[in-house]
């Protein structure tokens, strides 16, 4: 009689992952006691990071674009280090406001490839502030600058190129050390020299809601 009720509750399980999937039936095991998901499961690594926003103003000049795209870049090495990938290849942008028909627009980008696989913002930057050069042109009002970080892999998953240039020495611990720094002290307590505290070219915030959950100087004040 028991092995009747254990084939029919497998039966029932079977005709449920047909209407519901893998997942929900994980998750409803679970609940009925019945260990499924193991702590160490969670989504998969990204397949490609991106960092952009708008400007706050458009601009014109090329350093306070540089300015800019060393912040985007600087977020998407940090995404990158967090689910611990090396970064292979990087696709830079730069366009106007193109839904403004009556100024002028231009759009652009350029994908160029890093010698050697590497999470280092300082490598991730050099390179991309090369390529921000070749597509730049003086004169337009440009709006927004993006980084897109292409050809993840995971640590240990290359096998090492002989000829490739050797990473920075200690680029592993630096790198390390300046997440732990933001991550206790907030985003920006350390950051690249070329990144300013107070950018011009940053989004406007003016009708920013207030963060009662994440910042003390705007929680909500009670008066008795």
């Amino acid at each position: 009689m028991t092995q009747q009720i254990a084939v029919s509750h497998d039966a029932i399980f079977q005709r449920r992952q047909l209407r519901i999937g893998v997942t929900m039936e994980r998750t409803a095991r679970e609940l009925r006691g019945v260990s499924c998901i193991g702590f160490n499961q969670g989504p998969p690594p990204k397949e490609a990071i991106c960092s952009s926003k708008m400007f706050g103003a458009r601009q014109t000049e090329l350093p306070p674009i540089r300015e800019a795209l060393a912040a985007y870049v600087a977020r998407a090495a940090e995404k990158l280090r967090a689910q611990s990938s090396l970064c292979s290849t990087i696709h830079v942008g730069l366009q106007t406001q193109l839904a403004d028909l009556d100024g002028p627009r231009y759009a652009n980008a350029v994908t160029l490839a890093l010698p050697s696989p590497t999470d280092d913002t300082r490598e991730i930057l050099a390179l991309a502030q090369r390529g921000l050069s070749q597509i730049y042109r003086p004169g337009y009002p440009f709006s927004k600058c993006s980084i897109l970080l292409m050809d993840l892999s995971q640590r240990g998953e290359l096998t090492p190129d002989l000829f490739a240039p050797k990473p920075r020495r200690g680029s592993e611990q630096l790198m390390a050390t300046v997440d732990q720094i933001n991550k206790l002290q907030g985003r920006g307590a350390v950051r690249i020299g070329r990144i300013p505290v107070k950018p011009k070219w940053a989004m406007r915030r003016e009708m920013l809601s207030q963060r009662y959950t994440t910042r003390w100087d705007e929680v909500i004040g009670v008066r008795g």
